[in-house]
């Protein structure tokens, strides 16, 4: 239903998505833009911490926490392994943000396919719950995702698992998702996807709690 689903993401820009957000910079889609683009750390050092806990646990480079609008994904935070808490710092360079603190169009990114049944070539396990969770084994071998091309760090992606978050209504309304520079012959286990889950419904309600009605 269209207006069911102009109301719920009219309820996520409100409750879920700073206020501050219109202020944050588009991810680079051009060579251009690119070359001028600088990640912003997330301020939100709890939800970084979530982020890197689920980087940390599934083994990849990095995880971002993600809210939707009705057009746009809003990326609230990013973490890797020794990403800094508070000021972005990071251990080693390949470590730096890639993205950041950024909105883009959803359908230029991946995370959006949680909300709705994934296109052939992804793969659906439906074995923790019933909510669509995306595991991308090579990016580079799936045609679906060769739109996106984002001109940042990211833009050597090879692996992704996605989980949707969750409104207390039962709507998929963000994404908690971890990547990779590495392809893998195999998704993540029950129990790797069952902590990610858990992640995403704690960051949800959170930032439910942060920002009330």
């Amino acid at each position: 239903n269209l207006t069911d689903h102009s109301s719920v993401a009219d309820a996520v820009a409100d409750r879920y998505i700073p206020r501050e957000h219109s202020t944050w910079r588009y991810a680079p889609f051009d060579r251009a833009s690119g070359n001028d683009f600088v990640p912003q750390p997330s301020q939100d050092s709890a939800l970084t911490f979530f982020a890197q806990l689920a980087a940390i646990r599934l083994g990849t480079e990095r995880a971002f926490i993600s809210f939707f609008d009705r057009t746009h994904q809003h990326v609230l935070a990013e973490a890797t392994s020794t990403l800094s808490l508070i000021g972005g710092h990071v251990a080693n360079e390949p470590e730096r943000l890639g993205l950041g603190c950024c909105i883009f169009p959803k359908e230029r990114g991946i995370c959006h396919y949680v909300e709705s049944t994934p296109p052939g070539g992804y793969r659906e396990d439906d074995t923790v719950g019933n909510n669509t969770i995306l595991v991308v084994l090579d990016v580079s071998q799936d045609k679906h995702l060769k739109v996106s091309n984002l001109q940042t760090g990211l833009s050597e992606v090879r692996f992704c698992t996605a989980v949707p978050i969750i409104s207390p209504r039962g709507f998929k309304i963000g994404a908690l998702n971890v990547m990779d520079n590495k392809a893998r012959s195999s998704g993540p286990d029950q129990h790797s996807l069952q902590f990610m889950k858990d992640m995403a419904a704690t960051a949800g309600e959170i930032q439910h709690s942060d920002h009330p009605k």
